[in-house]
């Protein structure tokens, strides 16, 4: 299977797409509580199909952000 330049490059600069079970390992949150950040639009992430998907650029900028501002 050959890879998609654009899809490489973009994973590339996002450092890949999460699962939110991946993200709540990340965080040493719980899973629920990802899925509230979700839905609170605190975490941007991509919709693919029925699943949601965070990129490691979100994740990286959501750390960055100041705590009372998440």
């Amino acid at each position: 299977m050959q890879k998609n330049p654009a899809v490489q490059r973009i994973l590339d600069e996002t450092g890949g797409l999460l699962r939110a079970s991946e993200v709540a390992e990340i965080l040493k949150i719980g899973k629920q509580t990802v899925y509230r950040l979700l839905n609170e639009n605190k975490l941007p992430y991509l919709t693919i199909g029925h699943q949601r998907r965070i990129t490691g650029k979100s994740l990286r900028e959501f750390l960055q952000m100041p705590p009372d501002g998440r």
